[in-house]
């Protein structure tokens, strides 16, 4: 905050707008800022005071006649107190940093097993990223959808909500898919949230933009959850389907202006859907995954008003571990849900990352998810969705050809740009065109011919076998071009020739795939679809029978050693050399990218030796901890 004082001095920079992050609900800044006369872009501290503390504002919400979620009084002092007013509640109960918000030091307690253990991690989370280590213990809702209502205020008395955004898609209490409004909300429940919402807001003066936050169950009962006095991370759907640019208001607020808009001035035009793209494995619990940007493309969004990526990063930029794991938020429009979810789908497709891992596949899985499309969402949506885990994209013939074709057309234009050779007659090059494809536990035997390549040197006629299963042939323009990892392919209709030129348009496009392909050396590709990466190798005939002679990598591994799944650093471990563990006992906790993460014994032993400390930093796949 200091730092930031002092710049404002040396510029003479008169306001400071304070984006989203944790200093835009610090009470302290606000107030610092304002005793130095710099103008904060965002409430005044008295109401983050009284509307970012969640037990002032519970209490202040009970009063003025909010609807609220059942939860205890006050702080809870200990574990104990903790369990007593859990037990006396009702499980399942939420654990809540009583300041803050993103997520941090929140853990849902189905039963007592876990308590102290979500207890030490929730109060170490809230006092490392808010200073403030206090818990309150709330009744957690069950199945419940997590609804929000934009709201703005100025410095006259005017107080203005904007429909809503539901905010269901979460994991780790964060949201990950968002989407404005909701497609279950009648009129008349939007109307009574934003009202109440407005009258939160206008009881304590509030003079910016702000979001209140609600559950909501199956019978449209709605129950205040919390107020965030900033920015939220996802104001672009708000802006797409009013119009209305938030900041823009922040700004004429801030400079003491009033309102420019109405209440009736503000209405729902179409909808709008975000994805959030974090620097994280949504294979293994959403670890994060802080490295460089080897490669990043982001979708085509300048010549698209409909499509936005709002960021802070580049290619080879550095997505450190001390800071939440968000690369981007993605963000379209459509004039309905359908076109809007298709807008994200091709977006996403298109989204290149590259050098850390990332959820696009996720995020793509879970908008193409019937139970999605539907509508049928709610906080437990990841969970219920993907009981074990997300699995990844799963292949069916039809993508399979897909990453197959990519691969194989991939190989053909590579060589025909790198290695040609003229025939012993002197005529025109030639180079290989019979490709044998090995994914997905298959083999595909592939043929391509060049249609036309002076006129059309993208388009190819292709003939497959697939083990003993010839597939009928044809007709592909791939839209690939070297150093671009994008690979757009049309298979054309498979109408005769003749009447294909007959139609002045030229031939229909039949089926059409969008992949990403990326070589690791002369035979080993990666080749993505849907989000998913998926390894193929790809061979000419030579390759292929000098393949059966390369030794084979040997991949087994220790169970002797314990290792750490991220880059981070050691906040504790809980055993030394001697110790005897057990199955699923936490051993350590990792803290990256302002998460805590607990690693746990994937066996019963005894320590032989421990190779950090606490305070420490550890690499990913760095061995912590070895068993006798």
């Amino acid at each position: 905050m200091d730092n930031i004082l002092d710049a404002c001095r040396k510029t003479g920079a008169d306001c400071v707008h304070p984006g989203y992050g944790f200093l835009s609900e610090n009470t302290n800044f606000a107030a610092l800022l304002e005793k130095n006369n710099i103008t904060f872009i965002g409430p005044r501290s008295s109401c983050i005071h009284q509307l970012g503390d969640k037990l002032m504002s519970k209490k202040l919400a009970r009063e003025i006649g909010v609807s609220t979620v059942p939860g205890h009084a006050g702080v809870v002092e200990s574990v104990e107190e903790a369990r007593k007013v859990a037990t006396a509640m009702g499980f399942p109960v939420m654990l809540k940093a009583v300041s803050g918000g993103g997520g941090k030091g929140m853990r849902v307690c189905w039963d007592d097993h876990n308590l102290e253990e979500d207890f030490k991690l929730c109060t170490s989370e809230a006092q490392n990223n808010f200073s403030d280590g206090r818990l309150l213990v709330e009744k957690f809702i069950v199945n419940p959808r997590h609804i929000e209502i934009q709201v703005m205020g100025d410095n006259h008395g005017n107080v203005l909500y904007f429909p809503e955004r539901e905010c269901s898609v979460q994991r780790r209490n964060q949201k990950v898919v968002e989407e404005a409004p909701s497609s279950f909300l009648t009129p008349d429940v939007r109307r009574a949230m934003g009202e109440q919402a407005a009258k939160l807001a206008k009881h304590v003066g509030y003079n910016s933009a702000g979001t209140v936050e609600f559950m909501v169950d199956a019978s449209h009962n709605f129950y205040f959850l919390e107020m965030n006095t900033r920015l939220q991370v996802e104001h672009p759907i708000t802006e797409y389907i009013t119009g209305v640019d938030l900041v823009e208001l922040m700004i004429s607020s801030a400079a003491n202006k009033p309102l420019p808009l109405k209440q009736s001035d503000i209405k729902i035009n179409g909808w709008a859907t975000e994805c959030r793209v974090y620097a994280e494995n949504p294979y293994k619990n959403f670890m994060p995954s802080p490295g460089k940007l080897a490669q990043y493309i982001e979708p085509e969004h300048e010549n698209d008003p409909h499509i936005r990526v709002d960021t802070g990063v580049v290619q080879f930029s550095e997505i450190p571990v001390y800071y939440d794991p968000l690369i981007a938020k993605l963000a379209v429009w459509g004039e309905n849900r359908k076109a809007s979810i298709e807008k994200m789908k091709t977006a996403l497709e298109s989204y290149v990352i590259q050098g850390v891992k990332h959820n696009v596949s996720l995020l793509w899985d879970v908008i193409n998810q019937p139970r999605y499309i539907k509508g049928d969402i709610a906080t437990n949506f990841l969970p219920q969705v993907y009981p074990k885990g997300f699995p990844g994209t799963v292949l069916n013939d039809t993508l399979s050809l897909h990453i197959a074709t990519t691969a194989a057309i991939h190989k053909m234009m590579a060589i025909r740009r790198e290695f040609t050779v003229v025939d012993n007659d002197g005529g025109a090059p030639q180079h290989d065109n019979v490709f044998i494809v090995l994914h997905d536990n298959k083999i595909f035997n592939f043929e391509v011919y060049e249609e036309n390549p002076d006129e059309n040197p993208f388009q190819f006629e292709v003939e497959v076998t697939v083990g003993d299963n010839k597939l009928p042939k044809f007709i592909i323009n791939a839209n690939h071009f070297p150093g671009n990892p994008l690979f757009l392919g049309k298979i054309m209709d498979d109408k005769k020739q003749d009447e294909q030129e007959e139609e002045e348009e030229g031939p229909a496009v039949k089926e059409e795939f969008l992949t990403q392909i990326f070589k690791d050396n002369s035979t080993d590709y990666r080749v993505a679809i849907c989000g998913s990466e998926f390894k193929t190798q790809v061979y000419t005939p030579t390759q292929y029978v000098m393949s059966r002679y390369m030794p084979k990598h040997d991949a087994s591994v220790t169970l002797k050693k314990i290792c750490s799944e991220i880059t981070g650093v050691v906040i504790s471990v809980a055993v030394q050399p001697g110790d005897k563990i057990y199955e699923g006992m936490t051993v350590a906790v990792v803290e990256a990218m302002k998460m805590q993460n607990p690693m746990h014994a994937a066996r019963d032993g005894v320590v032989k030796k421990v190779y950090v400390v606490p305070g420490g930093s550890v690499a990913a796949d760095q061995c912590v901890i070895e068993l006798e």
